[in-house]
């Protein structure tokens, strides 16, 4: 997939910053801000590809409970699953929610036990 000019410069200049900015409640502007949806997308990065943070998580959080689980973003969903999948046993997963409830289209559409 090709990158547009601005995130293509935006990488270019990732090593110039030492912090990022991030409010999920705001306005996120400025090179160093991160958007909701990129959060997004690294958390579901570092959960399928970062054997660090899986521990992190495995060590510090044995049970994760997602509340209105139909919504949660497709890619983040998928990524939970398969780190629950990948570390059964040492995790629980609960995904609670209304898939008749559904409010946003970006969420997996079947959730299924396995």
């Amino acid at each position: 997939m090709q990158q547009s000019p601005s995130k293509t410069k935006r990488l270019e200049r990732l090593a110039e910053i030492r912090t990022f900015t991030y409010a999920p409640e705001g306005d996120n502007f400025g090179r160093d801000a991160l958007q909701h949806t990129e959060v997004i997308a690294l958390a579901a990065h570092f959960l399928t590809e970062s054997e660090t943070f899986q521990n992190i998580v495995l060590a510090r959080y044995p049970f994760i409970l997602i509340d209105e689980s139909q919504d949660t973003m497709k890619p983040l969903m998928e990524a939970l699953l398969a780190f629950e999948a990948r570390h059964r046993g040492r995790i629980a997963l609960g995904l609670l929610g209304d898939t008749m409830q559904r409010i946003f289209t970006d969420g997996l559409r079947i959730l299924t036990n396995g």
